[in-house]
């Protein structure tokens, strides 16, 4: 091959190889865009969802959602002065609602997540637990629901026996036993500042930082590959979570 045919094959083979990077590029910012419309998609699907057991922040919220259309302001005014919304409870709570089986759809999951927030959060006075934090355990620990120990033992938080892991005649037992374990080893934890400064008591971080620092996650607080391994998960669950529209936290 003579010098200028080398030249003009380089020329030709450097040309070919920016193309193809170009290409390339082009493609992944498709399949950004892809990705980034579909979440919206499954975003707009979710606000869009009917809850089937609302929990109103007031009266007038409460009324105006229960008032028809041709109800006047001035009955609406009338109804919020006479209308008493009870605080939900723990006794408000359908255990049952909580399914787990090997395998779900994302629907499914969704739901899991739903059921457990719903139980926590009614729980989340009585046990100085955040809503968000009993509810990131058990989706991480039972992988949404899916696990052999909480679809054969009702074990919805990992939580350990003598030799094996504790079985519970419902997820109603796993939840009492784990709220008692928040009381007793980890109640340094309520009302605590840990890790970024702020109050353990609602600071979603601080509470998953303590938990490893005491044990939590490798028996002893003292493993910290696995401590940021299961920080790392609980991070991807919670943005999840977030975008499904189970709860939001920053």
């Amino acid at each position: 091959m003579k010098p200028s045919e080398r030249r003009i094959f380089y020329a030709v083979v450097a040309i070919l190889l920016t193309a193809c990077a170009t290409l390339s590029m082009f493609i992944a910012d498709i399949q950004s865009s892809y990705k980034d419309l579909l979440a919206a998609y499954e975003d707009l699907n979710l606000r869009v969802e009917a809850l089937e057991n609302p929990i109103f922040e007031d009266k007038t919220e409460f009324v105006e959602e229960q008032a028809s259309e041709s109800t006047t302001e001035e009955e609406i005014t009338e109804a919020i002065a006479e209308v008493t919304i009870p605080a939900q409870t723990a006794s408000d709570v359908v255990y049952s609602q909580i399914e787990c089986k090997y395998k779900k759809t994302n629907d499914e999951k969704k739901a899991f997540g739903r059921a457990v927030y719903a139980i926590a959060k009614a729980r989340e006075a009585e046990s100085g637990v955040p809503a968000e934090v009993t509810t990131l355990i058990a989706i991480c620990e039972t992988g949404w629901g899916t696990s052999w120990n909480a679809v054969n033992k009702n074990n919805l938080f990992g939580l350990n026996g003598k030799t094996t892991y504790q079985s519970f005649d419902s997820p109603e037992g796993s939840f009492d036993k784990f709220y008692e374990l928040m009381a007793g080893r980890y109640s340094k934890l309520v009302g605590s500042s840990v890790h970024c400064g702020h109050s353990a008591s609602t600071c979603t971080g601080c509470w998953f930082h303590g938990l490893g620092f005491n044990g939590y996650y490798d028996g002893d607080g003292t493993n910290m590959a696995v401590i940021d391994e299961y920080l790392t998960l609980v991070k991807s669950v919670q943005r999840l979570c977030n975008r499904w529209g189970i709860f939001e936290t920053d």
